[in-house]
């Protein structure tokens, strides 16, 4: 590991950095309830600006803007760096450790880079907490993890390293700043499992020399009315009761379920087995917003009246 003072002939990690700055704010945009939020979500989603990944879904951007709420982000900076991989919300890159440098609460953190063993090693220091926080992530990491082999670690493989080495320490440090929010980079080694994977898979797996029949095997193939029943799948879904029991949450839900920064994501899970087509799936959305709105309004009166 690289010595914070700087022996060994290592590379030096980054000089102390001191915690200055505010927030970002949207001066331009007030969204002031479930209105003006459905409002924006529906002009941003028709925008060619925004990622990918929200094009043509402003429910998708509603949640995302919510997320950015609960820490701090501003409405165009959640969509810039709140990822959903695999259902989950996480930050790319730089974001974390540009919140925790916002909150005024970080001392100073020191990063370093181990040619030797192709290790990222990060250290903070929180003001006024004498724990030094400390996370490591080296490139046998990646390939242990099955991440080696992407051209982001390929070609950026120190920087990525250095992603997920401040990972942890962050969390450990600032998860009041960060509200459990995740860096996206840990989602990764997750990837793989999508359907996107599975779907590119045989139904039924078969050796290469079962792909087809062989030519003195054409006759001897079994008649169709011979042939045995297949097994039946599992049925799909049932919609009707997901989509009710989904509902359910929404209405039978704590005030304090609903507002903390997990209700998002417990809600995402519950509406997994719901097409994104689904008309419903933007209804069931939009009723959760609009109770979370409601609940905001409400403590906002009551902060007013103290």
């Amino acid at each position: 590991m690289d010595n914070p003072n700087g022996n060994g002939g290592k590379s030096p990690p980054n000089e102390m950095v001191k915690s200055t700055g505010t927030l970002p704010s949207a001066a331009l945009v007030q969204v002031r309830n479930l209105e003006d939020l459905i409002k924006f979500s529906e002009f941003l989603a028709k925008s060619n600006l925004v990622p990918k990944q929200y094009m043509g879904k402003p429910n998708d951007i509603a949640v995302c803007i919510l997320h950015g709420h609960e820490i701090g982000l501003s409405y165009m900076a959640s969509l810039q760096s709140i990822a959903v991989i695999n259902g989950n919300p996480g930050m790319y890159g730089d974001a974390p450790l540009a919140l925790v440098r916002a909150s005024g609460m970080l001392e100073w953190i020191k990063e370093g880079w181990e040619d030797a063993t192709k290790t990222a090693i990060c250290q903070i220091k929180r003001v006024n907490d004498p724990t030094i926080y400390e996370g490591s992530f080296s490139m046998k990491d990646a390939e242990r993890i099955g991440l080696a082999a992407r051209d982001s670690y390929k070609n950026y493989g120190r920087r990525m390293c250095q992603f997920r080495s401040r990972s942890f320490p962050l969390r450990d440090a600032f998860g009041d700043v960060l509200k459990g929010m995740r860096q996206a980079e840990e989602f990764e080694e997750f990837v793989e499992t999508t359907a996107e994977h599975i779907a590119s898979e045989p139904i039924m797996p078969k050796r290469a020399s079962e792909t087809a029949p062989k030519p003195d095997a054409l006759d001897q193939r079994t008649p169709e009315s011979e042939k045995p029943e297949e097994e039946s799948q599992d049925p799909p879904a049932d919609l009707t009761s997901v989509k009710a029991k989904v509902q359910q949450w929404v209405d039978g839900a704590t005030d304090q379920e609903i507002l903390q920064s997990s209700g998002a994501d417990h809600l995402f899970e519950l509406m997994k087995p719901i097409p994104d087509d689904d008309p419903d799936r933007s209804l069931l959305a939009n009723s959760y917003m609009k109770r979370k709105s409601a609940l905001w309004k409400k403590a906002k009166e009551a902060n007013a009246q103290q």
